[in-house]
């Protein structure tokens, strides 16, 4: 995406933007205690996303039984953190990372009770992941697949009652 810091205004004060691929930036999602049947934080190409102290309690979808994660961050998201989170009965993952670069963090969030996995990371880049409690996974408690690349660490982190792999 592109960043628009300039945009075409007409004589009525509406405007447009040029044909093209964009991004956010600088997104706080800070203090939210959020039910849901979904995703409860999806963000999509966006750039230095704060993603903190927020409450996700999710509950089976019995309308669309598709994918759900407590957080996804996908397509391109980069220079971003999610920390300090509760996560509980994502459907399918707690925090799902797909084909985002550079992100800061994943620091000091609790993920409960997935369908799959706590912390599943495929194709991006994640400089660290600390100090996070995940419980009651019936698969992998941190999975990094693919082409996936932590810069630093991955340190501190406290899993219990898996099924699968720590």
């Amino acid at each position: 995406g592109a960043k628009i810091t300039t945009h075409q205004k007409y004589s009525d004060g509406s405007g447009d933007l040029p044909f093209g691929d964009y991004y956010l930036d600088g997104v706080r999602v800070l203090n939210n205690y959020i039910t849901v049947q979904g995703h409860g934080l999806r963000i999509e190409d966006a750039r230095y996303v704060n993603a903190k102290s927020n409450v996700i309690i999710c509950s089976k979808n019995t309308v669309n039984p598709a994918n759900y994660y407590g957080i996804t961050m996908r397509s391109d998201v980069r220079y971003s953190s999610i920390k300090y989170n509760y996560i509980e009965n994502a459907s399918v993952n707690g925090l799902q990372i797909d084909e985002c670069t550079n992100l800061f963090e994943l620091t000091g969030n609790e993920i409960y009770k997935t369908g799959k996995y706590g912390i599943a990371i495929y194709d991006s880049s994640v400089k660290y992941i600390e100090d996070n409690f995940i419980s009651n996974i019936p698969s992998n408690g941190i999975g990094v697949m693919y082409e996936s690349n932590i810069i630093s660490n991955i340190t501190g982190n406290r899993v219990s009652d898996v099924t699968e792999y720590g």
